[in-house]
Formats: structure tokens, C-alpha cells, sequence
């Protein structure tokens, strides 16, 4: 037994203090949750990525931007990273070149840039290709940026902000055919167009072209010959798309698109009989917020899922920190925080490496990773929006609004009586609509998609969801 007299009190009071100060700093540690991303361990100094793409195979990985080798600067020592067997390569030295996009086409790795890529004394490089000791030119682009190289259906493209490719006027948009850039159509006419990626969808092209047309801009499709604006594009003057996929046959769209705006979806929209929907609540800033941007930098098929990474901090009306998974009837999370807090700026770029994701973020739960994470966690599953619902504890003294989640009508348990009045507000509290008795059902197909609130007289409140 321990002396309480004054003089050993002081030593059992510093060996309490210890053991607490123990318990705080590993116990507490060891109680909190892991994170399951860790740095890729890209060497050097590296600044805000523009691409990462995975080879063909997924045997290989490449980060594309700004890299700072010895010098510390980014314009003296520019280089191509590749991640392959657990270890980083640079290839290439490129001073004062911005790497835009990376590909691989028949085994052979090109790069794309908007500035000269070479040292030759040529002005007009700005797609090069390696030929397994050194960089080459690949066409000729006398001005202008090449934003991203994309191979569909074995053909390679090459999209930007240029005018002329091998001495051909494609205003944007070129495919390689043979040993030259030829182009793929009529040329738009918006001569201010910013092609930004295309993709193939039932053997036709579709593109993201920043260029106004009968009132939107935003995504064409290629047809006799011409671009066609779809469905009315991109609505709002502030919004743009950023990027596009297809998947299970469809077209998805995402960037700053917001509903407020009067487009069909919230961060991201899809394509169904040649029209805009909604991809259920979307991806959003702050749940039920359908005014402020929120979108996916990144999307991409993986395993029969679509993965969306960028800034958003909900898909789907779940908690869902900069990286969710869609499987054409709901959204998931994937554990991770990238756009939640100081430093937490969303997931650029991303690509698996087999079945590894690697992305491109400046923080990760907290941490620095400069710019290049991977996934170390053993399922990429979080909680899904088929458990979104709300359960009412005390349905006997009030209604229930089913069914919920809602798409085009709700209905009321009981039906309202002919003294009843209700109010429908949003979520942040505007109000949406009215109804008096005697009512038994309501058509919402018209209303925005999200978190609404039903306010009874005298009666608990009920939230439902529209999706």
C-alpha cells in the first residue's frame, strides 16, 4: 500500500499523471479509427495533379503535371512519374512544360501538354510519344493546349483548345489517323471552343466542349457530321461540365451543375432516351444544398461500378467525403475524407492500378500525401442511399408521407381532412408548396430533388426525400 503522507504524495500524484497522459496519447489512438489511405510515396515535390491514368493492363501508373525534382522548381525539372512493381520512375525531362494528360495506345506512351514539349528548337510539339530511350514528336500543334488524350474504340483523339493539327483546321478536336491528326468533323463554330474530353456511346461521339450553342453549352454529340448541343446542355451561366463516362450504356455528365440552376441533376446528370435526369440526390457541398457546387473531377468504370472523385461531401444523401461508387440504382460511399476541412480540396484525378485505387489529393484524413494516395483498407464499401429513409418514433400522433424516398408522388397516412393545412419547406427552409385538406396524395415529379420537410398544425413534422 502506497504512503499518503505529504512527502510520497507528489510521486504517486506524477505516476497518476503519467499513466493518464499514456492512456490519452496511445489509448485514445488506438480507440480511433485508422485511416485507410496512405501517402503512394511519389518522390519529389509535386503541385496540384492533372491526370493519373492507369496502362491498359493496370500493370502500371502514371501522374501527370507539375513535378520539382533537384532544383526544387517545377519549370527547371518537369517529369512524368510511372509507378510500377511498388517503385517510382520518372521518364522524360520537360522544363516549363504543364504535362495535361498521359495515354497509352498500342503499347506505346504519349503525352499531351500546353506548352513546347521539346528542346529541339521545334515551337510546335505539344504531343510527344517515347520511344523507349527518348521523347519524339508526335503531329504538329502550333498553339494552343491539348487538355486530354483518349482512345475510343482503338482510335486515339486528342481534344483542347487548339485550332490546327498537321495543318488541318479542327478547332478543338483531332483523331490520328495513320501518321497524321485529321479531323473528326466539321469544325464547331464557336471559335472560342475548349474541348475538354469524348468519349463513344452507341457508336457515336459525345464531347465536352466549352462552347455556347441555342442557349446552353456544355456536351455535344457528333451527328451528320456536325456537333448537336444535347438535350439543351449545361443551363446557368456559372456552370460547366468537367467531366464524362459511360456506363451501363449511359451518358453521365458531372461538374458545376447545380439544380438551382435549372438542370436536371445536382453535381452530376445522366442521359436516358436523349434526355437529363437526375442520379438520385446527386452529389452535394451540404445535404439537401442543390444551390452550391459540388461535382466529380473524375469519373471512371471499375468492376461494373461507376466511381466519382472530386469535391463533395454527400452522394446520394450520404455521407460521402470526395469519393463515392454508383451502381446504377444507388450511391455509396468509399471510406476517406478528401473534402472535409483545412487542406481537404477533393480528389483530382484517380485510376486503379490492378485492383489498387491510387488518386491524386493534397490531404487524406488529416494528412499530407503530396498529391498521390492508395487505398490500403480491405473493402471500398461504405453505407449506401437504400438505407436512406426517415423513421418517425411517434407515428400514432402524427402522419406518415410514403413512399419514402419519393420520385413522382407522396402520399399521406391518413389523407389530410378537409381542416388540415400543411406546409412543404426545403432544406434550407424556403417554402416549397402548400396543401389543404381533404388531400390523400401529392404530385412532386415537378420539384427539385432532395430533403424536404412536411410542417403539420399541431402535429410533428415529417421528412421525407425525393430522389
Amino acid at each position: 500500500m502506497f504512503d499518503k503522507s505529504p512527502g510520497v504524495k507528489p510521486i504517486w500524484f506524477g505516476i497518476r499523471t503519467c499513466l493518464l497522459w499514456v492512456f490519452c496519447t496511445v489509448g485514445i489512438g488506438y480507440f480511433q479509427a485508422r485511416s485507410q489511405w496512405i501517402s503512394a510515396g511519389a518522390p519529389f515535390k509535386q503541385t496540384p495533379v492533372q491526370q493519373v491514368v492507369a496502362s491498359p493492363d493496370g500493370s502500371r501508373i502514371y501522374y501527370c503535371s507539375r513535378l520539382a525534382l533537384d532544383s526544387g522548381n517545377w519549370s527547371s525539372d518537369n517529369s512524368i512519374l510511372e509507378y510500377a512493381n511498388g517503385q517510382w520512375d520518372t521518364i522524360g525531362h520537360f522544363p516549363a512544360s504543364l504535362i495535361y494528360s498521359v495515354v497509352v495506345f498500342h503499347d506505346t506512351l504519349l503525352i499531351a501538354s500546353g506548352y513546347q514539349l521539346l528542346s529541339d528548337g521545334s515551337s510546335d510539339v505539344r504531343i510527344a510519344y517515347w520511344n523507349g530511350s527518348g521523347w519524339s514528336a508526335y503531329g504538329s500543334v502550333p498553339s494552343g493546349a491539348i487538355r486530354s488524350l483518349r482512345v475510343n474504340d482503338d482510335t486515339l483523339y486528342a481534344v483542347g483548345g487548339f485550332e490546327i493539327a498537321d495543318g488541318h483546321l479542327v478547332r478543338g478536336i483531332a483523331m490520328r489517323i495513320g501518321s497524321e491528326w485529321v479531323p473528326v468533323a466539321d469544325p464547331i463554330q464557336d471559335e472560342t471552343a475548349y474541348f475538354r474530353d469524348v468519349v463513344e456511346l452507341n457508336g457515336q461521339l459525345v464531347a465536352i466542349c466549352d462552347a455556347e450553342s441555342d442557349g446552353g453549352r456544355g456536351v455535344y454529340r457528333l451527328e451528320n457530321g456536325g456537333w448537336q448541343l444535347l438535350d439543351g446542355g449545361i443551363q446557368g451561366d456559372l456552370c460547366s461540365a468537367q467531366s464524362i463516362a459511360v456506363y451501363h450504356n449511359e451518358l453521365y455528365v458531372s461538374g458545376q451543375i447545380t439544380m438551382a440552376c435549372g438542370n436536371a441533376g445536382q453535381g452530376i446528370m445522366r442521359l436516358v432516351n436523349d434526355q437529363w435526369e437526375p442520379v438520385g440526390l446527386g452529389l452535394q457541398r451540404d445535404l439537401g444544398n442543390n444551390s452550391d457546387f459540388a461535382f466529380a473531377y473524375s469519373l471512371l468504370v471499375h468492376d461494373d461500378l461507376l466511381w466519382a472523385g472530386g469535391y463533395f461531401r454527400f452522394a446520394g444523401g450520404v455521407e460521402a467525403k470526395g469519393l463515392a461508387t454508383w451502381d446504377g440504382t444507388e450511391w455509396c460511399s468509399v471510406p476517406g475524407n478528401f473534402s472535409d476541412g483545412l487542406g481537404h480540396n477533393g480528389i483530382m484525378a484517380m485510376d486503379f492500378y490492378y485492383d489498387t485505387l491510387f488518386v491524386a489529393a493534397n490531404m487524406v484524413d488529416g494528412d499530407s500525401v503530396n498529391f498521390a494516395a492508395k487505398f490500403i483498407g480491405e473493402s471500398y464499401a461504405g453505407p449506401c442511399s437504400s438505407a436512406l429513409s426517415v423513421v418517425e418514433e411517434n407515428t400514432s400522433a402524427g402522419y406518415v408521407i410514403f413512399p419514402n424516398p419519393a420520385t413522382s408522388q407522396i402520399r399521406f397516412t391518413p389523407p389530410l381532412d378537409r381542416r388540415e393545412r400543411i406546409r412543404i419547406v426545403d432544406a434550407l427552409g424556403r417554402m416549397i408548396g402548400q396543401f389543404s385538406g381533404p388531400v390523400a396524395e401529392a404530385d412532386v415529379s415537378a420539384w427539385p430533388r432532395g430533403i424536404y420537410t412536411a410542417i403539420f398544425e399541431g402535429r410533428p413534422p415529417v421528412r421525407f426525400v425525393l430522389h
